[in-house]
Order: structure tokens, then C-alpha cells, then sequence
């Protein structure tokens, strides 16, 4: 990997269902959610629709995102 690059596993998860998935090499693990997801993303809450970014070196941590969706204006 280059310098300062690490390798994380990317899965985008819908429930407990794997839809997707790969290797990716960024810099850090929201980077790589968001080249694998290609729109901005977020930490995820309780959203059902969700990916997960494992490192596939160092500690193995596990990192859980979601797309980030624009603001809707509130209504009230």
C-alpha cells in the first residue's frame, strides 16, 4: 500500500444481508465507505441500510457507517 494508505474490507449491509462488497485503500475508514458507497457518508445510528468498514490490518477495528442524505427542510 502506499504510504500512510491502509486496507479496509467494505460491505454495505441491508439488515443482516451482505449486498456488497470490497477491498479498498484509503487513508482512513470513512474515506473508504465513501469510495465504495461513491456519496458522502455518515456514523451510523439505527439505520437498517448500513456499511460496515472493517481494517484488514492493524487492530481490525470495525467501523459502521450510512449514507448521508441532504437535510430535508422540517415542515412545521
Amino acid at each position: 500500500p502506499r504510504t500512510g494508505m491502509r486496507t479496509f474490507k467494505v460491505e454495505v449491509i441491508s439488515g443482516t444481508v451482505v449486498v456488497s462488497s470490497s477491498t479498498v485503500e484509503a487513508a482512513l475508514p470513512f474515506k473508504a465507505a465513501e469510495r465504495h458507497a461513491q456519496k458522502p457518508v455518515t456514523l451510523r445510528r439505527q439505520e437498517n441500510e448500513w456499511i460496515r468498514v472493517t481494517e484488514l490490518n492493524g487492530e481490525h477495528r470495525m467501523f459502521a457507517y450510512t449514507v448521508r442524505h441532504s437535510a430535508q427542510p422540517s415542515s412545521s
